[in-house]
């Protein structure tokens, strides 16, 4: 037999279980068969039941239909029972007659009923409830069958609840009680939300719209908004949670949608406005009022504007540069010819859409007045381009840039005369009002750098040059933020320069760690434009000398991006010189070589000041190019050396590890005494400034003059007693460990690879590891050995010290070890790719189609490799890739070169 077809029922009707309950306590029993799914619309039904009037009067009985009773033929039964009083104990001897076949069921029924009348169904206003009756047994269902069918006198209401697409063991028995004319089949459907809303009267109507456009239940916000008290607004929400409105907290998305839709244009915008009122004199935060304003025309009140740029920088901040482009482009389009709006939305751009940032900076030309906004603008726009990959001979937008830009860009480019800017202005004869165009390549190698200064080359974008040097994200937003700022001008703070002074006195004085790093970081947590270039390159170094690598490094991006919004080429270069020191000591050598080729080219033109040349010896240096690298430091005139008494004992420092390297000991030995005789005159007492005693020590102890290298550690360690750092003490320990030697040397230099280690000196961290090694093979310990042996090859590949890595990587093969791991793998994955095409033949033109980049990166890419892995030709990068020796014995130091 076929169920009839099922009635709907909405989630939340009450009345049709109440007309049906009505029926069967006044008239005869009535059962209802519900399809639906506990957790969902049948449980919501039962409860609007409970809940209204009958119900509340109703004595309902849940029964469940799983099987879990200790009757499990008639378990339903049973569990109805349960509460019954039988101290007779009929209703027990009732369930446990037999019921084997037809007439011997009928008689237990018929006891059974009877057992009912006189107890249970003999209570007024009863509700029997079956949950997930599908699963009820079939005995106790039949029974139920059975009680509709035999007498008409009983008074209550059986509500079965099945799963119609689960099919149970109670699903035929329910098929027969679902036939009988006293049974009403439903099935349950939600009420939607929508069709709710045409029950609600007028007054809450218009409480449901206030609360759709604020997206807000506070009574009191959504008061003032309709221009009604709070009680009826009240009593209008508590209406509203009961047609089920409210998904959650929030309104229905779907009864939103639908009230705003019907409100017409004029009124909705009357609402937004004032919404957004009522939420910005409540003090609500920006993001909350600012989609209000969004639904607005035009952005008419100050505060408009002020709390658009707010939610801006409030999305910036959350990681949401969709949202601030959004509210930035309605101030804007409020504000056309504010600069800072336009420099505000470029930079919002810059993420996702650099070609939109670029068009915007053309736009933003026009309203730029003096120096420094047109250095804000080059800077951004050079960001843009560099984001967007576009080369020298870029595409469309970077064409559309210089095109606006063509008027100025020769005169500015040379440093010469008065330049015109993009928006038709005149640009200060400086040279620093740079015109907007494309970043300016780097040189392939330190080479190309040198060969390009020494023949004159002219003067690059300063803007460029900073594009080109922010290889980081996070030196990228530092001059992201301060070219925005660069309109409302820098609001210098006058502690500024005495707390950078103060931190850089006591830490060349080598003295009060704490102090001077306190002040140093004060400048750096000062406002943006609060300090000058010259003020951050102060803090950078003192935080730097006080082993704050992070913090240090922070600065010294704040005084780069300080100086490209000044124009300020000669604190560009100190900037990235200082910024090139901090990073090649931390193991980024990829960064620190971009920022030292960046310095040089910021002095082209001119001559690079004795900072940037003591950073690029350095650079050839480690590159093995000595003759270039002291040929850079002879360059240095004596009135520069005068002019900046404090760089004489790096540039003396300098020129002694060249002397070093060229086995010149006792021409070493006298540059380094003399810079020591300069730090003591000139009160200079930090042993890590220029550790010219360490590369004494490190020079003495190699040529077996452990004695006088003793000597000058125990110089070291007096030095070290006032500024305890860990770079300090672990070079101490370092030169104790070299100038000792049998186990005694092993103890002090392990000691001094636990410091170092701690300490953010990677350069030495590998020098430490290296020579422990070294010194743990002379005491036969060859084991232990390869392991400090292994580190050290690895840190000196990934930071790309490349003798220090070489010695270690041999000495590790005489000990009978090896890398665990191929040499290769220190290689970035663009690295790898780039390797991997060369070695197998590609060209830097093929590689550079293969992966989407210009043949100029190409060339950054195999140099960075080159380096890494100690090689100089392909030939020797296809046998580096397979693990095998690179042809040639990289040059002995010993690693005491210093």
């Amino acid at each position: 037999m076929s169920d009839p077809a099922p009635q709907p029922v909405r989630t939340g009707d009450s009345d049709a279980l109440s007309r049906w309950a009505a029926q069967a306590w006044t008239e005869s029993a009535q059962a209802v068969l519900v399809d639906g799914t506990p957790g969902g619309g049948v449980r919501a039904l039962l409860s609007a039941f409970e809940s209204s009037g009958t119900g509340q009067t109703a004595n309902i009985v849940r029964l469940s239909g799983r099987n879990g009773a200790a009757y499990p033929e008639f378990h339903a039964l049973a569990e109805l029972f349960a509460g019954a009083a039988d101290p007779s104990g009929d209703i027990r001897r009732a369930l446990e007659l037999p019921a084997g076949n037809g007439s011997a069921l009928h008689r237990k029924f018929r006891t059974l009923r009877f057992l009912l009348l006189s107890g249970l169904l003999r209570e007024k206003n009863l509700v029997i409830v079956v949950e997930e009756a599908q699963w009820c047994d079939e005995s106790s269902l039949r029974f139920f069958d059975f009680l509709l069918r035999c007498g008409r006198g009983e008074r209550f209401l059986l509500v079965l609840c099945r799963r119609p697409e689960e099919p149970g063991t109670g699903s035929w028995a329910l098929g027969q009680i679902g036939a009988q004319d006293r049974c009403h089949r439903w099935e349950v459907t939600a009420a939607s939300p929508v069709d709710a809303l045409a029950a609600l009267p007028a007054q809450a109507r218009t409480v449901a719209t206030a609360v759709a456009v604020l997206d807000d239940q506070d009574v009191a916000r959504v008061a003032a908004l309709c221009g009604l008290p709070a009680g009826p607004v009240r009593i209008a929400i508590i209406r509203m949670r009961r047609e089920n409105l409210f998904t959650g907290s929030v309104l229905d998305r779907s009864v939103r949608s639908r009230l705003l839709a019907e409100t017409p244009a004029d009124e909705l915008a009357c609402l937004h406005l004032r919404a957004a009122r009522v939420l910005n004199d409540d003090a609500r935060p920006a993001a909350e009022v600012a989609p209000h304003l969004g639904a607005l025309p035009r952005l008419e009140e100050s505060w408009m504007l002020d709390l658009a740029l707010e939610a801006a920088a409030a999305a910036k901040t959350g990681g949401n540069p969709e949202a601030a482009v959004t509210h930035l482009t309605r101030a804007a389009a409020t504000e056309p010819s504010r600069l800072d709006v336009r420099l505000a939305l470029a930079a919002a751009h810059l993420s996702t859409n650099p070609q939109a940032a670029m068009a915007e900076l053309t736009r933003a030309a026009a309203h730029a007045e003096d120096e420094r906004d047109h250095c804000a603008l080059a800077a951004l726009y050079a960001l843009a381009a560099t984001a967007a990959g576009t080369s020298e001979a870029g595409g469309a937008a970077a064409a559309e840039g210089r095109a606006a830009a063509a008027a100025g860009g020769a005169a500015s480019a040379q440093g010469g005369g008065a330049a015109a800017t993009p928006g038709g202005r005149s640009a200060p004869a400086n040279g620093a009002a740079i015109p907007l165009s494309d970043p300016s390549p780097l040189p392939a190698s330190l080479g190309d750098l040198v060969d390009r200064l020494a023949a004159g080359s002219p003067a690059v974008p300063v803007a460029a040059l900073a594009a080109a040097a922010a290889t980081r994200d996070a030196a990228r937003s530092l001059l992201r933020d301060r070219a925005v700022a660069a309109p409302r001008g820098s609001v210098r703070r006058a502690d500024a320069r005495d707390l950078a002074q103060r931190a850089l006195g006591l830490a060349l004085a080598g003295r009060s760690v704490e102090v001077a790093a306190a002040c140093a970081r004060a400048v750096v947590r000062l406002p943006v434009a609060a300090a000058s270039s010259a003020d951050l390159l102060a803090a950078g170094r003192t935080l730097r000398l006080v082993d704050d690598l992070p913090n240090a490094v922070r600065a010294l991006d704040q005084a780069v991006a300080e100086a490209v919004v000044s124009g300020d080429r000669a604190a560009l270069g100190r900037a990235l010189a200082a910024r090139y020191c901090a990073l090649r000591e931390s193991g980024d050598r990829d960064g620190a070589l971009a920022d030292v080729r960046v310095a040089a080219l910021a002095g082209a033109g001119e001559r690079p000041g004795v900072t940037v040349r003591g950073a690029l010896a350095i650079a050839l240096r480690d590159d093995d190019q000595l003759t270039a690298a002291e040929h850079m430091l002879r360059a240095v005139r004596p009135h520069e050396l005068d002019d900046a008494p404090e760089e004489r004992p790096l540039w003396l420092l300098g020129l002694a590890r060249i002397r070093a390297l060229r086995s010149d000991v006792d021409g070493a030995l006298e540059l380094l005494r003399e810079a020591g005789r300069y730090q003591e005159t000139g009160g200079v007492g930090n042993p890590v400034f220029a550790p010219w005693w360490f590369t004494a020590t490190l020079l003495l102890a190699g040529t077996g003059r452990h004695r006088e290298a003793a000597a000058y550690a125990e110089r070291g360690h007096d030095l070290a007693t006032g500024w305890p750092t860990g770079t300090a003490r672990g070079l101490v320990l370092l030169g104790r460990g070299v100038a000792a030697s049998g186990t005694r040397a092993v103890e002090l230099l392990a000691d001094a690879g636990r410091v170092l280690a701690a300490s953010p000196c990677r350069v030495e961290y590998a020098r430490a590891e290296y020579l422990l090694g070294k010194a743990l093979t002379g005491v036969g310990d060859r084991k232990t050995a390869r392991q400090h042996l292994r580190q050290a090859a690895l840190l000196s590949a990934c930071s790309g010290w490349r003798s220090i890595g070489a010695l270690a990587r041999e000495l590790l093969e005489e000990s009978g070890g090896r890398l665990r791991r191929p040499r290769a793998d220190v290689l970035t994955l663009r690295e790898r790719e780039v390797a991997e095409l060369v070695a197998g033949g590609a060209s830097n033109r093929d590689v550079a189609g293969a992966l989407f980049v210009s043949p100029r990166t190409v060339e950054l890419h195999l140099t960075n490799v080159y380096r890494k892995l100690t090689v100089d030709s392909r030939a020797e990068l296809a046998a580096a890739l397979r693990g095998s020796r690179p042809a040639g014995t990289p040059k002995r130091t010993d690693g005491l070169a210093g």
